[in-house]
This record gives C-alpha cells, structure tokens and sequence, in this order.
C-alpha cells in the first residue's frame, strides 16, 4: 500500500532525528510556537496513539484521550512503539477506506488521516532538525510522502479556529494555542523541492 509506506518513509526520516537528541537539547525551542523539543515528540507519539484508536473505531471524544496522558523516560523507545502500532493498524484491510471520527477534521476516510500522520511526521522532522541544528532536508519533489506535508499543511490552515476551540473547551491540551503553519513552513516546503 503505497500511502502505508509513505507513512513508513516519513515515520524514517524522524525516528534517527528523535534518537540523536542530546540530553540538552529535549528542552530547545523548536519552531513550532510554544512547543519545546520534548513536546514536539510528545505530539508524534500521541498523534500516532490517536490515530490507531480512531482505526479502531473510536469516537473524536475517545480519541482525544490519547493526548495529555504521562510518558516514560524513554520517549524515542515510546515513539518506535506508537508509529509501529500505527503503521500495523494502517495495514489493515479496511484502514483506507473506513470513516474515522477525527477530532478536529471530522469524519474523514483513513486515506485523508494517514495523509494528516505522513504529513506530520515529514513537517516535524524539519522541525526537530531546525531546533537542534539537524539535517533540515526533506524528500524532493515527488518524493514520499509530499502529498501528505501538502495535506497537513491545508489540515492545519483549515482547522485553526477549530483547534484552539478544542483546547479552550478541554481537547487536546499540549497542541499549540497557534497552528504549526507559518513562513517558515513554506520556507522548508519551498526548500525541499527544490
């Protein structure tokens, strides 16, 4: 399944990133507006926790339960562990095609979703890179999983106002009061397909 393994690759391209944090850095800044290094695995983690319940068939609300939960000391070991539980549940015969109740978009298809998964994962190995002075190169054009940094940069411009609502109203509690789109991310769009 060619969006499974564009999830794979984008899943590939943060998991060295996130274990080549130096202890000094968890507590970087990142570019992401008021997220720490630390939070920004954080949110992959629990990003990939979401979306293998919402797979499972549950509710936007049942979903929403997956962020602001207490993780170990290991959060590399943690993220290896949720991106492959994702990917196993993306694998599933009906993942693509069944309706799941995200909590910001909606009730969209598991394509839309695990474009929302791939397009996080690329967009916040920029991130990472950016905060602890990384690799900031993405897959060219046409390479995998640039559709999904496409579809998760129009997610996030779309769902602003919907974000901050679920926060203000108890959603998801460590996503930003501003989204994670902004000109640096046309910047590092722009930069990778070149």
């Amino acid at each position: 399944m060619a969006d499974v393994n564009a999830l794979a690759a984008a899943g590939a391209e943060i998991r060295p990133r996130v274990a080549g944090i130096a202890p000094a850095q968890w507590d970087l800044p990142t570019p992401c507006t008021h997220w720490r290094v630390t939070d920004l695995v954080v949110h992959l983690i629990e990003g990939s926790r979401m979306a293998l319940r919402l797979l499972q068939g549950a509710s936007a609300s049942e979903a929403r339960r997956a962020f602001g939960v207490a993780h170990g000391s290991d959060l590399p070991s943690e993220l290896d562990v949720a991106l492959a539980e994702e990917l196993a549940a993306f694998d599933g015969p009906d993942a693509l095609t069944m309706t799941v109740h995200h909590p910001a978009a909606g009730d969209v298809p598991g394509a839309t979703l695990i474009g929302f998964r791939t397009g996080d994962y690329l967009l916040h190995s920029w991130d990472l890179a950016r905060a602890t002075g990384g690799d900031e190169r993405l897959p060219g054009p046409g390479g995998r999983g640039m559709g999904g940094l496409a579809a998760h940069g129009a997610f996030h411009r779309r769902h602003r106002g919907v974000r901050k609502r679920a926060q203000r109203d108890g959603g998801p509690g460590r996503a930003p009061a501003t989204t994670t789109v902004g000109p640096h991310r046309s910047q590092a769009v722009t930069a990778s397909a070149r």
